[in-house]
């Protein structure tokens, strides 16, 4: 396949395995028995699993991510399109080491559909708030979105957190399509 430059980069059931081995090959430091578990569960077509092996590990490592090598990991989870690998990648994005201030996210589409994943977007955003995500993590599993996000915004105005800019756009535009309009205005009272 050559060498995998952005542009040129496609992720579907024919390339998934390689671009999984190709993004481990490149990662200082995995371990090898860790690398072969990802090798051998994207063979069997279990490419979550493979995925979560590797994510996990920079994670849990702290491993400081190229841009280049995110936006690698950012095409495979939207390929995946689960969103355990999602969020991975949202997380993940704390990491990486931007030449010069981080670009601004887009806004995510939002529709019932994507909600889920804007609010675990607007949960990676927070990782100041350590514990406090997993009740926001919960609401979003147990498949209320909404729920997650007033959540966490509990958790903000108990912890002061100051949210940026992105955060308070997404989530008012979240509570917006729940028609949540006391939601709206806590986060409206966050911006004073």
């Amino acid at each position: 396949m050559g060498d995998m430059t952005e542009p040129d980069l496609v992720v579907n059931r024919h390339t998934i395995e390689d671009v999984l081995a190709r993004l481990v090959d490149e990662t200082p430091g995995f371990p090898p028995h860790l690398a072969e578990a990802v090798r051998d569960d994207a063979a069997v077509r279990e490419q979550e699993i493979a995925f979560d092996w590797l994510t996990s590990w920079l994670s849990n490592e702290y491993v400081p991510l190229v841009p280049s090598y995110f936006r690698r990991l950012a095409a495979v989870a939207d390929y995946l399109g689960d969103e355990r690998s999602w969020y991975a990648v949202a997380w993940l994005r704390g990491q990486v080491q931007w030449d010069g201030p981080p670009p601004e996210q887009a806004d995510p589409p939002l529709d019932a559909t994507t909600a889920p994943r804007v609010v675990l977007s607007l949960i990676a955003e927070c990782p100041e708030l350590e514990d406090a995500l997993r009740y926001a993590l919960e609401a979003v599993d147990a498949g209320d979105p909404r729920a997650g996000l007033q959540e966490l915004v509990t958790w903000i105005e108990v912890f002061e957190t100051p949210p940026t800019p992105w955060f308070l756009r997404n989530a008012i535009r979240v509570a917006e399509f729940y028609h949540d309009n006391a939601l709206s205005e806590r986060l409206a009272a966050l911006t004073r």
